[in-house]
This record gives C-alpha cells, structure tokens and sequence, in this order.
C-alpha cells in the first residue's frame, strides 16, 4: 500500500508539473508577442533614426517639437493597450485558476483609467524631453561594431535594462519604499496600496505623484546618470523602456507564470510577480519590498514564497513546489514575522 501511494504521489507532482510547466511556456508566448508587437509599433513610429526629434527640428514648442509629442503618445496609448490585452488573454487563459479575490478585477474603474492617464502624460512628458536630446536611439549597434545582433541585444538591451532594475532596487527602493510604510510617510504611498489582493496588471498605473515621480521620471533619468558617472556611453535603446513598462505591468498580472525579464532561465528561476502580489497582499512584511525577488535564487525561500503564496491566494500554482516545501518544513517561517511597523488607519 505504502509503494502505491508514493507511486501516485511520483504521478501526482509530475502531473502538476507538467502542468505548470505547459501554462509557464503559453504565457511567455503570449507575453513576449505583446511585448514584441509594442516594441514594432514604437520602432515603426520612431523611425530608424538615432533621434527623430533632432530630425524632425524644433516646431512649434521649443523644447519639444509637436511631431516628437504625437509620436510618444501614440506610442504610448498603443503599448498601454497591449499592456492590458495581454492581461485580458491572461485571465481567459487561467480561467477559474485566477484568485477569487482579483475575478471582479478584469474590467477597469473610472479610477483606473483616470490613474492610467495620469501615468501616460508623466512618462510622455519624461521620454519626449529624453528622446529630444537624443538619450535614446532605435539602431542596433550604436556603441558597437555593428556586426553582432546578439552583443547588440545583450550590451545595448538586456544590460541597461538589468541594470536600471537593480538600480531601481538599491538607490530608490531599499532606502525609501520601507520608509513609505511607516506611518509617518505612508499618506504618500497609500493610494497604491488601496490595491490589495485584487491586484491585476493595470495597476501597475495606480500610483501616488511621488511613486510616479520616481518609478517612472526618475528611473530613466538614474540609468542615463549611472552611466555618465561610470564613463559609459550615454543613453540607452528604445526597447529597454518598453521592457521596462511591460515589466512593471507584469509585477501586477493575474498569472505567476508572467515573463518579467524576457530570459527564460531568470524568467522560470525568479517568481516576482508572486513576490510582488504578496506585496499587496500583506503591504507591511519587509520581506517583499523590493520589485527583483533576489530571495528566490535560494530555491528553499522561493519554494517557500509559492507556498505562502498559495496559502494567502487559495490557489495551487507551482504546487509540484509547494509540495517539496511542505515536506522541508512550514513555508510561513520567514514571511509572517518580517512585518514593518504598519500604519494607523
């Protein structure tokens, strides 16, 4: 009897590992063609020149040229729209394996869309004035020799886009994102946090000004300053910002399989979109304030998040892992004590 049952067992976890496996793969498809469609259309908008607004020359508005203007909103309407048809396809996909608590989340508020605006004129505004002096470019092999699409991609795309989420982590995020859940600070956090466990990925949008002033005027603007100081060239592709976008919608998505850093290894190794909706899920537990789940490299604390995960949700993704955790010992031993002082209401 005792053999029967680990027999079943062994079938059990390979079961549910290939099915976990079988929606991690469809959901890197559906998520690097809609990145991949954003990234077309910005390319054809902007052209193939290093700086369109240089070409287009100074009309009308000084500082920003209307035909730069028209360009970056149309840009940005376009990638926001596929930011949200790709979280659309995401919950028909999981279909009744996405959380109770985020089943009422598909359609967007008034609330939504009025933070959704208020984020695209913020960003247009950043990558109009950066784009205008020529920081960003859409030819391959600008800094190298021309000859390598794969060094292009590594060197001009993946590096500064890696490097502008560390960055994000270490210089914005330790330091301050704690400090914003204290309740001497938290009033200028708060207005994300209204979403808690119905968190989907256009929420990624619903941010306070100051949230928005860092996470999406001062990230572009830290990348282009590490460089200068570190005697790197100055600027960065225009696909690192649509990476960018599409990383942060994801952190919110419905589906813990989502593609946050377009490479599979990292993208099946690192769970952040699981760290991040713990994040809402439990705002003050200090464990879950950075975006880039460095933890998970550690596979017992990424088992271990999949399980608390699971647990706060009510839902079985990963569960081939959850169930190696459970036999290791409890998954909430680290995740529930790690609290920062919480605010008053």
């Amino acid at each position: 009897a005792t053999e029967i049952g680990e027999i079943d067992s062994c079938k059990t976890d390979a079961s549910a590992w290939n099915a976990d496996l079988g929606r991690w793969i469809i959901t890197q498809l559906i998520d690097y063609s809609c990145c991949g469609a954003a990234a077309m259309i910005g390319w054809c908008l902007h052209g193939s020149n290093p700086s369109p607004a240089v070409q287009a020359g100074k009309i009308g508005m000084g500082l920003l040229s209307w035909r730069l203007l028209l360009c970056m909103t149309l840009s940005a309407v376009l990638s926001i729209a596929l930011i949200y048809v790709r979280e659309l396809i995401h919950f028909w996909f999981l279909g009744s394996l996405v959380p109770r608590s985020k089943q009422n989340s598909k359609q967007l508020t008034k609330m939504d869309i009025m933070f959704v605006l208020q984020t695209a004129i913020v960003s247009i505004c950043t990558f109009c004035i950066i784009e205008y002096h020529g920081l960003t470019y859409t030819e391959t092999n600008k800094f190298g020799n021309g000859s390598n699409f794969i060094w292009f991609l590594v060197a001009e795309v993946y590096l500064p886009f890696y490097t502008l989420l560390v960055l994000r982590d270490v210089v914005f995020l330790w330091p301050f994102h704690q400090l914003l859940h204290t309740k001497y600070f938290y009033h200028l956090h708060k207005t994300h946090h209204s979403i808690g466990k119905d968190a989907q990925g256009m929420h990624a949008f619903y941010i306070d000004i100051f949230d928005l002033l860092i996470e999406n005027a001062g990230a572009p603007a830290l990348l282009l300053a590490f460089q200068y100081f570190s005697g790197s060239e100055v600027g960065f592709h225009l696909l690192v910002p649509y990476l960018l976008s599409f990383h942060d919608g994801a952190l919110h998505s419905v589906s813990p399989y989502s593609a946050m850093y377009f490479c599979p290894i990292l993208d099946y190794v690192l769970k952040p979109t699981i760290h991040h909706q713990l994040h809402h899920a439990i705002p003050h537990n200090k464990d879950y304030l950075l975006f880039v789940p460095y933890r998970h490299l550690i596979p017992r604390h990424r088992q271990a998040d999949i399980a608390y995960f699971n647990k706060v949700f009510d839902t079985n993704f990963y569960s081939s892992e959850k169930q190696q955790t459970t036999q290791q010992g409890s998954p909430r031993c680290h995740n529930e004590r790690n609290i920062v002082v919480a605010p008053s209401a």
